[in-house]
């Protein structure tokens, strides 16, 4: 994943994070005005894509149950929601969460804040699906 910050923010790396792996998306943008008060915006958002990413995986200090992990893959808000409880830095941002079912053909989102995501669907083949062919879907 390349992030690509704005040049007057690229010697710091940008205010953005993501989260990424074989079943899971999350990119979060931190919130510039935090600069104004003395608050590196990256911060934030880079401990709580860190902090979703450790609970999504497993990696985190507390083990987290295979029940809980599998809502998380069906309900990324949960998995946000668990990350904001355990992110102790100051700051906010905007999130945009993609998991996908490690068995069926499904994802699930959760957007949070005034960012977004759009899916683009590139023609299918004959036999595809019917009305949805190479049309954006919001």
């Amino acid at each position: 994943m390349c992030i690509n910050p704005h040049y007057s923010k690229r010697e710091k790396g940008g205010e953005d994070a993501v989260c990424v792996g074989p079943t899971i998306l999350c990119v979060a943008d931190g919130v510039g005005g935090w600069a104004s008060s003395g608050v590196d915006p990256a911060i934030y958002s880079k401990k709580l894509c860190d902090l979703m990413s450790a609970l999504y995986h497993d990696t985190h200090v507390e083990p987290v149950s295979e029940d809980q992990r599998e809502l998380y893959n069906i309900s990324p808000k949960t998995l946000i929601l668990d990350a904001f409880k355990l992110n102790r830095e100051i700051g906010s941002c905007t999130v945009v969460t993609i998991t996908l079912d490690k068995t069926n053909p499904y994802i699930s989102t959760e957007n949070i804040g005034d960012s977004g995501y759009m899916i683009i669907r590139p023609e299918q083949a004959e036999g595809g699906l019917s009305g949805v062919e190479g049309k954006i879907i919001f």
